[in-house]
Formats: C-alpha cells, structure tokens, sequence
C-alpha cells in the first residue's frame, strides 16, 4: 500500500502543478516523487534483505519452512522493488 499511497501523491502534486500551467514545478515534483519513492523501496528491500531470518522466525520454526522462505524471500525483495517504481 505504501507505492500505491507514494503513486496517488504523485499523482496529485503532478495534476496540480499542470492545472495551474506551471510544467517546470509539475517536473520538479515528478522528479522529486520519483527519487524518494526510489529511495523508500531501496531502504525497504535492504531491510527484508537483512532481517529475513529474523522476520522467518517470527511465522515459522520449522527449519525447513525457513529453507525455502529464505529463498524465496530474496526473490520477493528483487520483485517489490519493481513494484514501487
């Protein structure tokens, strides 16, 4: 829900800065919108990255279950990364 939040904003700070004729604050503000989402999801992902075991063992015990969520948790952090942009 956080990208799609990020996105609405963008969305509106955008359309605003259009609608009032003024293209290089509606560039500015794309620009801006762009690198902290970029930024977000870059702190976001490291974090999954780093903390996975730690977050693993709060679902599940089974060792396992924490073989392939390990995994497939690395998978998933590349993935939402392409989410947010």
């Amino acid at each position: 829900m956080i990208p799609y939040g990020i996105a609405l904003g963008a969305c509106t700070l955008v359309g605003n800065s259009l609608g009032e004729q003024k293209p290089k604050v509606a560039r500015s503000n794309s620009n801006l919108t762009t690198i902290t989402s970029l930024l977000i999801s870059f702190l976001v992902v490291t974090t999954m990255i780093l903390l996975r075991k730690n977050i693993m063992n709060l679902y599940t015990k089974d060792p396992q279950v924490q073989t392939y969520a390990y995994k497939a948790m690395l998978v998933f952090s590349i993935a939402f990364m392409f989410d947010w942009y």
